[in-house]
């Protein structure tokens, strides 16, 4: 697919500097992508926004399905311009992918976001850093919003879960190994803040 696309997104990161608050690159699978987006397909209208993008996979990804805008952040000087240059080789809307170079509670969530993506989401401090900012922003501008985890520990999930407005409405399984593994799921959140 990434040649399809016009990009590199193959490669997996093989030593990360220890950081309690990061986790090493790993592009999500493309077939994870598929089940994922034939679950929820987007629209032109939408925004996804992907925490953690690396060299870009998704926001491409989801431009070509659905000529949505799609936007990453990425902490890692080196990745985010590697995801420029992949930009620039991309055979899709250029002009609605965006990357921006920032830790992820440093992402100013814009009223068009709606589509919020986290593959293993960073430490719990981050994480909830981050989605007290799109709480705020949802408070701000209400609107219809999904939170998309990929692979979570427990820890996102119970806080999603305990102390936010997010409901789960549905899990879907990553792949034929879900039974062995517990992480390897989909776990798809919409905004409902009447329910706390």
């Amino acid at each position: 697919m990434d040649r399809i696309l016009g990009i590199h997104t193959e490669e997996i990161e093989q030593h990360s500097a220890k950081n309690m608050h990061f986790h090493r690159y790993e592009p999500t699978p493309y077939s994870v992508l598929d089940i994922l987006f034939n679950a929820y397909p987007l629209t032109r209208e939408d925004s996804l926004v992907d925490y953690g993008c690396g060299l870009g996979r998704i926001p491409f990804y989801a431009n070509h399905l659905f000529h949505c805008l799609a936007k990453g952040v990425e902490i890692k000087g080196e990745y985010y311009k590697r995801a420029l240059k992949n930009a620039l080789t991309f055979r899709g809307e250029q002009h609605k992918i965006r990357f921006f170079l920032d830790k992820a509670e440093g992402y100013e969530v814009l009223p068009e976001d709606n589509y919020f993506y986290f593959f293993n989401p960073f430490s719990d401090a981050i994480f909830k850093r981050v989605l007290n900012q799109i709480m705020r922003s949802l408070y701000d501008v209400p609107r219809e919003v999904k939170v998309i985890l990929f692979y979570p520990e427990d820890e996102p999930v119970f806080y999603m879960e305990q102390h936010t407005n997010f409901v789960r409405i549905d899990e879907l399984a990553a792949s034929s190994q879900s039974g062995k593994d517990r992480r390897d799921k989909l776990v798809i959140y919409q905004w409902a803040p009447q329910s706390n």
